[in-house]
């Protein structure tokens, strides 16, 4: 066998973290954090990078300097002293601190991304509230209110911090050709799983969407490590191109492709419980 069956996982630290303050939350009335978490939390969704939320008190325990390489701090208009000491420790050292533009507490060392991210969710509640014609505005909330329309509105952010993230040589869990490939990622020793979902919503702004099937080309990056399918248990072929291995796929609706790496070679792999497991993990 090739490493652990883990039916409920235990926490694994990603790269990229996001900060929920807590002290920004209890000086801040007006919870500004909220829905830019949601659409950050989103955006690494279309991005493919796995994320963990962290806590003030992560980053003034060295927690977040020791586990993660990136933490992005957005619509946070008061911090404790010791969280942006800690932050601004973590950037001297080589951490990465990415701001927004409505996070106005100046952390030394940061970069900013020139974007408030729910600025196309609150514009479009603008637009909507000053529609008198009914077909328009049930059209306008009904892409309000669905998956894609968050989807859509998650985009720009998306966008800027893919950019930031790559310029600073962090890299997702794999790459995909289409967006709607949601990532996950544990680790388990000297193993490393991979989860590919497909969370395409079909045509339309249909509530939370009904997803459908969708073609994706993944990319994994060539370090050496041999890719098992984690299901089948078995080496999985994959062409490679220059420092890619690559897999063109078809996934079902809301199906999930897992992959797992490691050093140690091996034959079968026998994980009859991740499926239960990453839904476990995909929701929370």
């Amino acid at each position: 066998r090739l490493g652990t069956i883990f039916t409920k996982p235990q926490l694994t630290r990603q790269p990229v973290s996001i900060l929920y303050s807590k002290s920004n939350a209890y000086f801040n009335k007006d919870h500004t954090q909220i829905q830019d978490l949601s659409i950050l939390y989103v955006a690494t969704r279309l991005t493919q990078y796995p994320v963990n939320f962290v806590l003030d008190e992560d980053v003034i325990d060295g927690t977040v300097a020791a586990e993660h390489k990136a933490i992005v701090v957005a619509g946070v208009t008061y911090l404790d002293p010791a969280v942006i000491d800690g932050l601004a420790d973590f950037a001297a050292r080589g951490g990465v601190v990415i701001t927004t533009a409505d996070t106005t507490v100046n952390i030394p060392g940061a970069t900013r991304i020139d974007l408030v991210p729910d600025a196309p969710v609150k514009a479009a509640q603008a637009q909507l509230a000053g529609l008198t014609d009914a077909a328009q505005r049930k059209a306008l909330d009904e892409r309000i209110q669905s998956f894609r329309g968050y989807l859509e509105f998650s985009q720009p952010t998306a966008a800027a911090l893919k950019s930031v993230l790559a310029s600073k040589g962090i890299a997702p869990a794999f790459t995909s050709d289409l967006e709607t490939v949601a990532p996950g990622r544990q680790v388990r020793g000297e193993i490393e799983y991979l989860f590919a979902v497909n969370v395409t919503p079909r045509a339309g702004y249909a509530g939370f969407g009904t997803p459908v099937s969708a073609a994706a080309n993944l990319a994994f990056v060539d370090d050496g490590r041999p890719i098992y399918d984690a299901l089948a248990g078995t080496p999985m072929q994959l062409a490679k191109k220059g420092q890619q291995l690559t897999l063109a796929t078809n996934l079902g609706p809301g199906q999930m492709l897992a992959v797992a790496r490691s050093d140690r070679k091996s034959t079968r792999l026998n994980s009859s419980h991740i499926t239960i497991s990453y839904a476990v993990f995909c929701l929370k």
